[in-house]
């Protein structure tokens, strides 16, 4: 189990859409968001200036993620993610499968003895702090994403059967809206080295 990172923004965009947050609305990003003395910086230094969805999902922009993480809050960050797979075993017939953790409000205060704050929800909307999930789960959603939404149960052999186990609660629009910029990410974004290496 790992923090998934920025591939969680995947995640995040399928539930912004679904929320009907609008994709051409800007968040302006300098770089950091301060919250108390604590500092939450994007990975780029200088920022990513007004910053949309598709914008934040090609370039990576964290802070695009903070703030609009921060307007949905925990509950339904970890609602529409476990909606999608995470914090469940995908089924796959081996031994050890872990089910990793979407953390909350609730897991916090049992676990750590402490009160969720802010900087929490941040964390957790850039695929950082408590989350974590299993190269597997991602696999699963990631190929839910290029599938048309079906959550399969990962499979050992070719010929076995398909078993859907869930769908992803999004509509085609959103798969395409976030395929696309998957590709834009590959072309021109923050995974081109992809591209170049299959030059």
């Amino acid at each position: 189990l790992y923090p998934p990172g920025s591939v969680w923004k995947l995640v995040m965009a399928a539930m912004l859409l679904e929320d009907g947050v609008d994709p051409n609305e800007t968040v302006h990003c300098p770089g950091q968001v301060t919250l108390g003395k604590q500092i939450f910086r994007c990975w780029k230094k200088t920022g990513h200036g007004q910053t949309n969805l598709s914008r934040a999902l090609v370039d990576s922009c964290d802070v695009y993620f903070y703030l609009m993480g921060e307007r949905k809050g925990i509950n339904r960050i970890s609602t529409f993610a476990k909606a999608c797979g995470f914090g469940e075993k995908t089924g796959i017939t081996l031994p050890y499968e872990r089910k990793g953790l979407v953390p909350t409000k609730e897991w916090k205060r049992a676990r750590l003895k402490r009160p969720w704050v802010r900087g929490d929800t941040y964390n957790v909307s850039i695929g950082q702090g408590d989350t974590l999930v299993s190269p597997l789960q991602m696999a699963v959603f990631i190929g839910s994403l290029l599938n048309g939404g079906k959550l399969l149960k990962p499979q050992l052999v070719n010929d076995a059967p398909v078993e859907i186990r869930s769908s992803l609660p999004v509509k085609q629009e959103t798969l395409s809206f976030i395929v696309d910029a998957m590709r834009k990410t590959a072309e021109a974004g923050t995974a081109k080295v992809i591209s170049r290496k299959n030059a």
